[in-house]
C-alpha cells in the first residue's frame, strides 16, 4: 500500500488519531506542491467482518476541490463532499489496514489548521445497512436545485466524478426549477472522455464522462425549456434555450458559480440581450450563433475570457487529464492504423498458413489411417504370440511338474546312497578290523611256528649228535650200514 510522506518544504500539520472499539483511524492532512492532501489510515483487528461509516468536516475548503486525485481515483472509495463534507464507508475485516487519499490537484488550495475543524463520528455497523451518501445525496439535490439544476450538476458531475442520473422530470414552480440528485459512487470513465471531447454538438449532459454498461441517459427536450441566468464580471448575457425565455450571465469572481431560473409562466421575459431559437442544447445553441454570426473580436476574446473563468483550478486540472489522456489515444489509435495497414498481408499469410495447416492435416490423417491399420496387423500378431505363450506356459508347468518329481526321486536316491554308503563305510572298518586282527594272529602264528620248528630242529641236531656218538661206540661197520637204513627222512618244512 502506497504512502504519502510529507515534503520537507510543504507545511504538515499534527497526526490526528480516532479510535473506535478496535478500529483506529489516524489523519494526516498536509500541503504538497501538487495540492492540499489528506491521508486516512485505518486499521482494525476484528476476528470478524464490521462495516462502518465515519464523516469528516472541513470549514474553509471548498467542496468543489476536493476529492480528485490521480493515483487515487474516487473507484477506490465512497465519498460525498457536498457542503464540505467528506463520507467514507469501509467493510473491515481481521487485521485490515487501508489508507484512504483526499487530494487536491489544484496549488492555489491549501489547508491550514482552521479548515479541518471538524471532528470524525463513528456510526454503528447497524445503520452502514442504508446508502452512506443518502442523507449527502438529498443536500445535493437541494443545493442544486436552488443553483439551477442542470448546469450545476454537469459541474459537480465533472468535479467528483460521478454521474447524474435524473430520478424525476423537471418541473417549474415560479423561480425554482426542481431537479433530480446526482449520484456521487460513479467513477470517470476516460474512454467515454475521449469520445465526448470529439464532438462539438453534443449537449451538457453528453459531455459529462458516462459509464458505458449505464444505459439511462439524460433528456435534452425535456432540459430545453430551462432559463437560467449566471452572474459573471462581463455584465448580464441572455440567452433563450426555446424561444420563451432569457438566461442572464451575471459573473463575479469573489462569489460561487450558480445558477438561477427566471420563467414565468406565460413566457415572459425579464431580460432581454439576445435570444436563439434553437431545437437543440444551450451548446448547440452557442455554437450555431457564433458560427452564422457576425462578432468581433473584442467580444470573441470576452465570451473565451469569461469561458476560461467558469472553470475551477480542478476542473482546469482535469481537463488537463483529459487531454492528456486524449495524446495517448491518439498515439494508440496512430498505432492501430498501422495495424490495420499490415492486416491485409498478415490475412494473406493466415490464408497461407490455413491452407499449410489444411495440406498437414490431410498427411496425418493418412499417416493415421497407415498406423490404424499397423496397428490392427500387430495386434493380431500379439494375438497369435500370446497363445503360444499360453500353450509355452502350459508345457512348462509340466516340465516342472515332472523336474519336482524328479527332485524328489533324486533326493530319495540321495538318501540311499548315503544310507548305502554310511553301512559299506562300516563294513569296510569292520573288515579292516578282522584284516588287522587275523594279520596280528598269523604274524603270531608264524612267529611261534618259527620258534617250534627252530626247537625241532635244534632236537633234530641233538639227535643226530646221540646218534654218532651211539655208532661210534657200537662199531661203524655193519652197523653203519644198518644205521643209515633206519636214519629218517628230513623234515621238510
Amino acid at each position: 500500500m502506497s504512502s504519502h510522506k510529507a515534503n520537507p518544504q510543504t507545511a504538515s500539520f499534527e497526526q490526528q488519531t480516532f479510535t473506535h472499539e478496535t478500529v483506529q483511524l489516524t489523519r494526516q492532512p498536509e500541503n504538497r506542491p501538487d495540492g492540499a492532501v489528506i491521508t486516512y489510515t485505518i486499521t482494525s483487528d476484528e476476528t470478524a467482518p464490521e462495516t462502518i461509516r465515519f464523516t469528516d468536516q472541513f470549514a474553509a475548503v471548498d467542496s468543489c476541490e476536493c476529492g480528485f486525485h490521480p493515483q487515487h481515483a474516487p473507484t477506490a472509495w465512497e465519498s460525498n463532499t457536498t457542503q464540505n463534507q467528506l463520507t467514507i464507508t469501509q467493510e473491515l475485516t481481521e487485521t485490515t489496514e487501508t489508507e484512504f487519499v483526499l487530494g487536491v490537484l489544484s496549488p492555489d488550495v491549501s489547508l491550514s489548521a482552521a479548515d479541518l475543524r471538524g471532528s470524525i463520528e463513528f456510526i454503528p455497523d447497524d445503520t452502514t445497512h442504508q446508502p452512506a451518501t443518502e442523507a449527502a445525496d438529498e443536500d445535493l439535490s437541494e443545493d442544486t436545485t436552488q443553483s439551477g439544476g442542470f448546469f450545476q450538476r454537469a459541474k459537480m458531475t465533472l468535479l467528483n466524478g460521478t454521474e447524474a442520473t435524473p430520478d424525476t422530470e423537471p418541473t417549474t414552480e415560479g423561480n425554482t426549477t426542481q431537479t433530480p440528485s446526482a449520484d456521487t459512487d460513479a467513477p470517470i470513465d476516460d474512454e467515454t472522455e475521449a469520445e465526448s471531447d470529439t464532438d462539438t454538438d453534443t449537449t451538457i449532459a453528453q459531455k459529462i464522462p458516462m459509464r458505458e454498461q449505464q444505459t439511462e441517459s439524460w433528456d435534452d427536450d425535456a432540459w430545453d425549456t430551462e432559463t437560467t441566468t449566471k452572474t459573471g464580471t462581463n455584465g448580464t448575457e441572455a440567452v433563450n434555450t426555446d424561444g420563451s425565455g432569457a438566461v442572464e450571465f451575471d459573473t463575479d469572481d469573489n462569489e460561487p458559480l450558480t445558477f438561477e431560473s427566471t420563467d414565468e409562466p406565460g413566457g415572459a421575459k425579464e431580460t432581454e440581450a439576445s435570444t436563439v431559437d434553437t431545437d437543440g442544447s444551450l451548446l448547440t445553441a452557442l455554437v450555431s450563433e457564433i458560427e452564422t454570426g457576425e462578432h468581433s473580436p473584442d467580444e470573441l476574446a470576452a465570451l473565451r475570457k469569461a469561458l476560461d473563468e467558469s472553470y475551477s483550478p480542478t476542473e482546469q486540472i482535469r481537463l488537463q487529464h483529459v487531454q492528456a489522456r486524449m495524446a495517448d489515444f491518439s498515439a494508440y489509435l496512430t498505432q492501430f492504423e498501422e495495424f490495420l495497414e499490415q492486416y491485409e498481408s498478415l490475412l494473406s499469410y493466415a490464408e497461407q498458413q490455413q491452407a499449410a495447416i489444411n495440406g498437414l492435416e490431410q498427411t496425418i490423417d493418412e499417416h493415421a489411417t497407415a498406423v490404424e491399420t499397423e496397428l490392427l496387423s500387430l495386434a493380431d500378431t500379439i494375438e497369435a504370440v500370446e497363445s503360444s505363450t499360453e500353450e509355452l506356459a502350459t508345457e512348462l508347468h509340466s516340465v516342472d511338474h515332472e523336474l519336482s518329481d524328479l527332485t524328489t526321486d533324486v533326493a530319495d536316491i540321495e538318501t540311499t546312497v548315503h544310507q548305502a554308503k554310511t553301512e559299506h563305510t562300516a563294513a569296510i572298518d569292520a573288515l579292516d578290523t578282522q584284516y588287522n586282527t587275523l594279520q596280528s594272529e598269523l604274524e603270531a602264528l608264524d612267529t611261534e611256528t618259527t620258534q617250534e620248528i627252530d626247537a625241532l630242529r635244534d632236537a633234530v641236531s641233538e639227535f643226530e649228535s646221540v646218534r654218532g656218538t651211539l655208532a661210534d661206540a657200537f662199531g661203524s661197520g655193519s652197523d653203519s650200514g644198518a644205521a643209515e637204513k633206519s636214519e629218517p627222512d628230513e623234515i621238510e618244512w
